[in-house]
């Protein structure tokens, strides 16, 4: 993640992808970054002073969450790329972000990794597509981005070792948070990174900030309607009058209003996408038949954890957020509690494991260390500094450390009548 206040390093290009874009690797841990070249001399005089005012810093801080792609640092192009005069390197620029080395979720729909299961031999109505563990990892993974965009709350999910028990810490960053709407959900915007743990699927982040819009609205009490037009600029007060419109087909497709909610439901219409490789549509262009979440989903074969989640997700157009059950973070309280209820109660959600899990092996084979190290100082008679001291010479009493168990999950079932579909 973006550091809130910047550190110096020192980097070294790996690959060239295009004249403006380049991998970069940090020489102190050999991480990899995506850098992009950005000439101070081609932008407003005004807004390069604002980002050298320390703009910088306020980006880096609001892009500092582990499923948005973050801004890392900004270094003078030449010492990247080893060439370039001394009079360029206060315009040449190269800003660093994180590097998603495992594509988009839109090249899993150009080139499908599974075959679609279909409903019958002569059947075309697809009945499963992507494994529900990679639909609950985009539908959790984006849902905490939004709820950090639209309301600045973050969940901090960890395990206790050695019970691997999750304990859940949500918190917001301000009661004054400014909602940031992103306007382009969509699969070529949903990056990710490889596994670097025993996960099943590595980091699942948001990218891509060229439509998001920042709102004047306080979010006081997080509760209030926040809208813009879908592309450019209108002022609250008017797209809030639009919200109203009788007819929203009389209204150009960019100047229509734009909520919080319209981002949930293009969420759901991605992850539906993902369970049947239809897209849902345009709940405004009247399409014949009209699509219907409950019979439309009800058919796919997945859990009804995941099924009424996305329903609840598709429900969400243009909401008002008039209720604290309206809330981006409420209906994020609903997924996580219906996906422990899938990783406890179905076969696939218990083989499913996601970074938390990791969290807790490696805390677990951290404690083993320790553990292995304790008992070869203790049959040497010498001091071990993780549970000896110089009164007692002799290992203090500790609580046996366990054989691997299966992590168990608060018993949740969110939105689940049964067991999955199939």
């Amino acid at each position: 993640m973006a550091p809130l206040t910047q550190e110096r390093h020192g980097y070294t290009t790996r690959k060239k992808l295009d004249d403006n874009i380049y991998i970069v690797g940090r020489e102190s841990d050999n991480e990899q970054f995506l850098g992009t070249k950005w000439d101070a001399s081609t932008v407003d005089p005004a807004l390069n002073d604002l980002l050298e005012r320390g703009t910088k810093g306020a980006l880096g801080s609001l892009l500092n969450h582990p499923n948005l792609i973050n801004y890392t640092d900004t270094v003078a192009d030449n010492v990247v790329c080893g060439r370039g005069t001394a009079a360029a390197v206060s315009a040449q620029r190269m800003l660093l972000w994180d590097f998603c080395d495992a594509g988009t979720l839109q090249n899993l729909f150009n080139q499908h990794p599974v075959v679609p299961k279909k409903a019958g031999p002569d059947s075309e109505v697809v009945t499963k597509f992507l494994p529900e563990g990679l639909c609950w990892h985009v539908l959790l993974s984006v849902l905490r981005a939004l709820t950090w965009l639209h309301e600045g709350h973050r969940d901090d999910t960890q395990t206790e070792a050695p019970s691997g028990r999750r304990r859940q810490h949500d918190w917001f960053s301000d009661p004054d948070w400014l909602p940031v709407l992103h306007r382009d959900i969509r699969p070529g915007n949903i990056f990710f990174q490889h596994p670097k743990g025993t996960e099943s699927y590595g980091l699942c982040k948001l990218g891509n900030y060229e439509h998001c819009a920042v709102s004047g609205h306080v979010n006081s009490n997080f509760v209030g309607q926040v809208v813009s037009a879908t592309r450019g600029d209108e002022s609250l007060n008017t797209m809030r009058a639009k919200l109203y419109a009788p007819d929203m087909s009389t209204l150009g497709m960019d100047k229509r209003p734009y909520t919080k909610a319209t981002e949930l439901f293009q969420l759901g219409r991605i992850v539906y996408e993902m369970m049947s490789t239809r897209c849902v549509p345009d709940p405004e262009a009247n399409a014949q038949p009209p699509f219907d979440p409950q019979g439309d989903i009800s058919p796919l074969l997945y859990s009804d954890c995941l099924k009424n989640t996305v329903r609840r997700l598709l429900s969400s157009y243009r909401g008002p957020c008039s209720s604290a059950d309206d809330l981006t973070s409420a209906v994020y309280f609903g997924a996580r509690g219906a996906y422990l209820g899938w990783k406890k109660g179905t076969e696939d959600g218990r083989l499913h494991r996601d970074l938390v899990d990791d969290g807790w092996r490696r805390q677990f084979n951290a404690d083993e260390r320790i553990r292995a190290d304790e008992e070869l100082l203790a049959s040497q008679r010498q001091l071990s500094s993780h549970r000896w001291t110089m009164e007692h010479l002799e290992p203090q009493p500790r609580e046996a450390v366990p054989s691997v168990p299966q992590p168990p999950y608060p018993a949740a079932p969110f939105g689940q009548s049964g067991g999955p579909t199939g």
